[in-house]
């Protein structure tokens, strides 16, 4: 329970300092098309919002693989070498960079893993809501489009 604990606690400090850097923007992108009477090209707009974590999201980002790699030395009791913490540090890249290879070894992955994966993502994402109304309004507001409900 104690690591948990500070599980929650790194992962709240890294998401946290993950959105401060993080820069929002709204894009006006061309969608679609359309000719008027004349034949003059009319273009349709979307706003886009986009984030950039840049620098600082990548040294969270590391900053995570390390306590993972930390964490999982306390649980086993194993002592630290270079050669496997290269190993694990591969493994790791190719499990964030590909979601199969998360599941590919479920056997082997660990709960702190996926509470530090898991609690860092959610408060990056809380207070990346907490930072931006463009961002709140992209992941939380409501659709105005009326649904049909079929039975």
């Amino acid at each position: 329970m104690f690591i948990l604990i500070l599980i929650i606690i790194f992962s709240l400090i890294i998401g946290f300092y993950q959105a401060k850097f993080t820069l929002v923007r709204i894009v006006n992108a061309t969608q679609l098309y359309y000719r008027d009477n004349d034949g003059t090209e009319q273009k349709i707009y979307t706003h886009r919002t986009m984030a950039k974590g840049g620098l600082h999201y990548l040294i969270g980002w590391c900053l995570i693989l390390i306590v993972q790699l930390s964490v999982g030395y306390l649980l086993t009791n194993e002592a630290f070498s270079i050669d496997h913490s290269f190993k694990e540090l591969y493994a790791e890249v190719l499990r964030d960079l590909m979601s199969a290879f998360r599941f590919s070894d479920v056997g082997n992955t660990s709960w702190s893993v996926w509470a530090l994966t898991g609690f860092s993502s959610l408060f990056y994402t809380y207070f990346l809501i907490k930072k931006s109304p463009a961002i709140k309004e992209k992941l939380i507001s409501k659709d105005d489009a009326d649904f049909i409900d079929e039975k």
